[in-house]
């Protein structure tokens, strides 16, 4: 119940927002389909986009600045980009900080009543990210978003080169694909820990992170596929289990040695990597 009351706040979210910004196709791809439909194929740019059936650089920024606005910390940077990509006035930025303030306090609260939920939240809003940015790459390879297309007007700010690590010539597309992957990686995390009993399980990812291919192609993995991971990474990095600590030290059961001779709980031995 929890799963797909997350899912339709999202949704409701993004279709609230299109409808106040006066977007009134699902997607680019409906948006297509309708122009067939209604015979308005081979207008040009300017044309489909003042009849509703592109939508403009304007409405892109804002609908990503809604996204990251409501993200939190994991969207931080990605609000930072986009802020000094579009500059927006003040009032903008007013509403933006009003936004977080109020998610983040009611995020605070679901956490506190159901951990799983609100990583299930994060969850599906990070898939709503991750579409919208596949939407503008597609855009962008279309010509559909020239101002962010090479030779535009729009230039890759510094901090997000920085950040990023990407090259001097650096086009929006690659910073586009460069937030959809971090999109992609908490999608992968928050799905991942909304599948784990909070008061029991581990961070599987405490000790390390699940390689880009995972997180790219996998919505999250399972408890059972979370316990396996863990396992694993300990295997490799040679982290005794805490049977064998037990038999070792005479540290008592669910305690593991640090070295020193003095039993110290699983979670330290993991790094502190429990959930909420």
């Amino acid at each position: 119940m929890s799963d797909k009351l997350a899912s339709w706040l999202v949704s409701l979210s993004r279709r609230s927002f299109d409808l106040v910004t006066g977007y009134r196709h699902g997607s680019p791809d409906d948006a297509r389909r309708a122009m067939e439909r209604d015979g308005e194929v081979g207008l040009g740019l300017e044309v489909r986009r003042r009849k509703g059936y592109v939508m403009t650089l304007e409405m892109w920024t804002r609908r990503i600045l809604f996204l990251e606005s409501i993200a939190g910390v994991p969207g931080m940077m990605h609000l930072l980009t986009f802020m000094k990509i579009s500059n927006p006035g003040w009032m903008f930025r007013l509403m933006i900080l009003g936004a977080q303030g109020v998610y983040c306090n009611l995020f605070f609260l679901a956490y506190l009543i159901s951990p799983s939920a609100a990583h299930r939240f994060v969850g599906y809003l990070e898939e709503e990210a991750v579409v919208t940015y596949t939407q503008i790459a597609d855009e962008i390879k279309r010509g559909n978003l020239p101002e962010w297309d090479v030779g535009g007007q729009q230039v890759v700010p510094q901090i997000s080169v920085d950040y990023w690590r990407l090259g001097k010539r650096a086009t929006m597309l690659d910073l586009i694909l460069a937030v959809r992957a971090d999109e992609a990686g908490h999608r992968f995390v928050n799905h991942t820990l909304a599948n784990l009993d909070s008061k029991t399980d581990f961070n599987p990812f405490g000790l390390r992170h699940a390689d880009a291919v995972q997180q790219g192609t996998l919505p999250g993995i399972s408890r059972d596929e979370s316990l396996a991971w863990m396992k694993k990474v300990e295997e490799e990095l040679n982290i005794p289990t805490v049977i064998e600590d037990e038999k070792e030290t005479g540290a008592p059961e669910g305690e593991a040695n640090d070295g020193t001779g003095v039993g110290v709980g699983v979670g330290a031995k993991l790094g502190e990597t429990r959930l909420a």
